[in-house]
Protein backbone atom coordinates (compact mmCIF):
# COMPACT_ATOMS: atom_id res chain seq x y z
CA UNK A 1 0.00 0.00 0.00
CA UNK A 2 1.16 3.54 -0.73
CA UNK A 3 0.38 6.92 0.29
CA UNK A 4 0.98 10.19 -2.09
CA UNK A 5 2.16 13.40 -0.45
CA UNK A 6 1.77 16.36 -2.74
CA UNK A 7 2.58 19.91 -2.74
CA UNK A 8 3.63 23.09 -4.86
CA UNK A 9 5.94 22.08 -7.49
CA UNK A 10 9.54 23.98 -7.08
CA UNK A 11 11.06 25.49 -9.94
CA UNK A 12 14.69 26.83 -11.17
CA UNK A 13 14.43 30.22 -13.91
CA UNK A 14 17.36 32.55 -14.05
CA UNK A 15 17.94 33.46 -10.63
CA UNK A 16 14.68 32.77 -9.22
CA UNK A 17 13.79 29.32 -7.47
CA UNK A 18 9.58 29.19 -6.77
CA UNK A 19 7.19 27.57 -5.91
CA UNK A 20 3.92 27.17 -8.26
CA UNK A 21 1.17 25.46 -7.50
CA UNK A 22 -2.53 25.91 -7.21
CA UNK A 23 -3.06 26.39 -3.64
CA UNK A 24 -0.48 28.91 -3.51
CA UNK A 25 -0.14 30.65 -7.50
CA UNK A 26 3.68 31.66 -8.32
CA UNK A 27 5.98 32.58 -5.65
CA UNK A 28 9.90 33.08 -4.95
CA UNK A 29 11.77 30.71 -2.28
CA UNK A 30 15.26 31.57 -0.75
CA UNK A 31 17.57 29.12 -1.08
CA UNK A 32 16.83 27.73 2.57
CA UNK A 33 13.35 27.02 1.02
CA UNK A 34 11.65 29.69 2.77
CA UNK A 35 9.29 31.66 0.94
CA UNK A 36 10.16 35.58 0.72
CA UNK A 37 7.50 37.58 2.42
CA UNK A 38 6.89 40.26 -0.79
CA UNK A 39 7.46 38.97 -4.65
CA UNK A 40 8.27 42.25 -6.17
CA UNK A 41 7.94 43.36 -9.52
CA UNK A 42 11.45 42.26 -10.68
CA UNK A 43 10.38 38.43 -9.80
CA UNK A 44 7.38 38.68 -11.94
CA UNK A 45 8.81 40.30 -14.80
CA UNK A 46 12.32 37.92 -15.10
CA UNK A 47 9.80 35.20 -14.98
CA UNK A 48 7.59 36.35 -17.81
CA UNK A 49 9.00 34.61 -20.39
CA UNK A 50 8.54 31.23 -18.19
CA UNK A 51 4.85 32.03 -17.62
CA UNK A 52 4.34 31.72 -21.45
CA UNK A 53 5.67 28.89 -21.86
CA UNK A 54 3.63 26.04 -22.16
CA UNK A 55 3.56 23.06 -19.71
CA UNK A 56 5.99 20.28 -21.21
CA UNK A 57 8.35 23.50 -21.89
CA UNK A 58 7.94 24.42 -17.66
CA UNK A 59 8.68 21.13 -16.88
CA UNK A 60 12.50 21.58 -18.16
CA UNK A 61 13.24 24.13 -15.31
CA UNK A 62 11.44 21.80 -12.61
CA UNK A 63 13.64 20.44 -9.22
CA UNK A 64 11.35 19.28 -7.28
CA UNK A 65 8.15 19.37 -5.44
CA UNK A 66 4.52 17.66 -6.99
CA UNK A 67 3.04 14.47 -5.79
CA UNK A 68 5.19 11.81 -4.28
CA UNK A 69 4.25 8.26 -3.75
CA UNK A 70 6.18 6.55 -0.82
CA UNK A 71 5.22 3.05 0.40
CA UNK A 72 3.78 1.60 3.71
CA UNK A 73 4.25 -1.80 5.18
Amino acid sequence: MGIYLCGARIYKYGKWTFEYGMGCGLWPIRKDGKPYKIAGKKFYADLDLWLKMDDTEKENYRVGGGCERYETT
